[in-house]
């Protein structure tokens, strides 16, 4: 049993010194603007806005994703993707979705992921942002 602690907690570490490790490469993705900001109205159709700033550096070719947790609180389901190459770049997403009011288990929130161009179910991002939206009756 403490073999299987240890070697989780080596695992952790690796992954910590690889997200740290992409990071000082320079990979960032920021939602710049959102619109509406929310709070929103749970149950109507929103058209959302998402202004996205990613800068790619430890890559030559990636995707920025856009998704919302509009099927699970803690998941998000893509909505939207747009190839990204390397260096700094500005794109806008616009979306439609209907608003889910999670009550306490987590807030409506938009998230922006920037990795590689897989499709592979074990995809990672090497960046990612989120926004709380939130939602009113």
């Amino acid at each position: 049993m403490k073999f299987i602690i240890a070697f989780a907690v080596a695992v952790g570490l690796m992954v910590g010194v690889v997200q740290a490790e992409d990071a000082a490469k320079g990979d960032r993705v920021k939602i710049a603007f959102l619109d509406p900001p929310g709070p929103v109205t749970r149950g109507v159709e929103t058209e959302f806005t998402i202004e996205v700033d990613a800068t790619l550096e430890s890559l030559d070719e990636g995707i920025v994703r856009v998704g919302f947790n509009r099927t699970s609180p803690e998941g998000f389901e893509i909505m939207e993707t747009q190839p990204v190459g390397h260096g700094a770049q500005h794109m806008t997403f616009k979306v439609k979705v209907v608003p889910v009011d999670w009550g306490e288990k987590r807030k409506f929130a938009v998230v922006a992921y920037l990795g590689t161009e897989s499709s592979e179910a074990d995809w990672k991002p090497v960046a990612t942002d989120r926004r709380v939206i939130g939602t009113h009756p």
